[in-house]
């Protein structure tokens, strides 16, 4: 209560000084005073100014694998399915599920003209790859080659009930649940995730609020990958800060008043101020101190838990027989995957480093 009285008088403080002409101290203490409401960590303000340096030389590649045939088996098609029928968004064509995910697969490869289409042989797991790759250079954001204008990690595909020949999908405007399902891959803060929807208010797994003006989820996510937590070479801007994606706003709109719902932003904020931290150190090579020490183990703890509550598996994880390989030749991409998401990162300018240190070099120097 005493926080939050502070908090006030420092935003009246401020509108005190802006009447009175003293825009310095008026300034000082409105940002402080927005810093205090919505968890805005005033270091990370002033660090802001040194990462902008460091991610004006990022060179990173990001290539993002869904796996359609696992997203379409997903309990979420089930629920779909059932609440399709019963709201007679299609004609029942579709005796059950199975036959509704076999005419969803088939219709992706034929409208995106896919055909890698395989059953591990081990596991038999299908595998429909929907691929995108990113590159992010000198913080400017490339989708498959070419700019991408909308300046955000998004990625989304549409795939009919029923294919009816390219002129005819290219004509499509307005596409809803009675026409077939969207599935995307994107960014939010900090997390890459997975999602099938675009669910009305009939169809929704989750209606908010029911009452008035209603409130209900669109979208299901399937699977969750913790992003920023493993790697920190991502300009921050590209990690899609949203306050409005976050569970304790979504707490508002379920009418859960008692609960702050800046709770989760407050947070998030806090750990961007780590997660630049842990940028700029790891692109200065600076000697690791107690509180970097501090942050990394944390980071790290919490790459494990998440990675293992999706069941990532890490593609690149070192044998015992790589413990011996040398400097030059130590794969520090990262590399995971589980039965929905395959996630690779790539950091060129660690690259670009060890180029210059073992291959533009004439010379060999033996180490211990």
């Amino acid at each position: 209560m005493l926080s939050t009285i502070f908090t006030l008088v420092i935003g009246g403080a401020s509108i005190y000084f802006f009447y009175e002409s003293n825009f310095i101290a008026a300034v000082i203490l409105f940002t402080w005073f927005l810093s205090r409401l919505f968890g805005y960590n005033l270091k990370r303000i002033f660090e802001g100014i040194g990462n902008s340096e460091v991610e004006k030389h990022s060179n990173v590649a990001i290539e993002l694998k869904v796996n359609i045939a696992a997203v379409l088996g997903h309990q979420a098609l089930s629920s779909l399915f059932e609440k399709l029928k019963e709201n007679k968004k299609f004609t029942s064509k579709f005796k059950n599920k199975s036959e509704l995910v076999e005419a969803l697969a088939d219709n992706y490869k034929k409208k995106y003209k896919n055909e890698n289409d395989f059953t591990h042989e081990k596991t038999g797991v299908r595998y429909l790859w929907d691929a995108v790759k990113y590159n992010i250079k000198n913080n400017i954001l490339w989708e498959n080659g070419e700019i991408d204008f909308s300046d955000s990690i998004q990625h989304e595909i549409f795939i009919p009930y029923e294919y009816k020949g390219e002129k005819e999908e290219e004509e499509r405007l307005w596409l809803d649940l009675g026409s077939g399902i969207r599935i995307r891959v994107f960014v939010v803060n900090g997390l890459i995730k997975v999602q099938v929807g675009n669910f009305d208010k009939e169809t929704s797994p989750e209606v908010y609020r029911d009452s008035g003006l209603a409130a209900y989820k669109t979208w299901e996510t399937i699977t969750t990958f913790p992003l920023m937590y493993v790697s920190q070479v991502i300009p921050t801007h590209y990690l899609n800060l949203s306050m409005y994606a976050t569970d304790s706003y979504k707490n508002l709109l379920k009418l859960e008043t008692t609960k702050d719902w800046t709770k989760d932003w407050k947070e998030l904020n806090a750990e961007i101020a780590d997660y630049n931290y842990l940028k700029t150190a790891f692109a200065s090579d600076a000697p690791a101190n107690k509180k970097f020490g501090k942050i990394y183990k944390k980071f790290y703890t919490k790459s494990l838990e998440k990675l293992a509550a999706e069941n990532f598996n890490d593609l690149n994880k070192k044998k015992d027989d790589d413990l011996l390989a040398t400097d030059w030749m130590e794969d520090n991409n990262i590399n995971y995957l589980n039965n929905f998401l395959m996630v690779f990162i790539a950091d060129y300018k660690n690259a670009r480093e060890k180029n210059e240190k073992y291959y533009l070099t004439d010379y060999y120097e033996e180490n211990p």
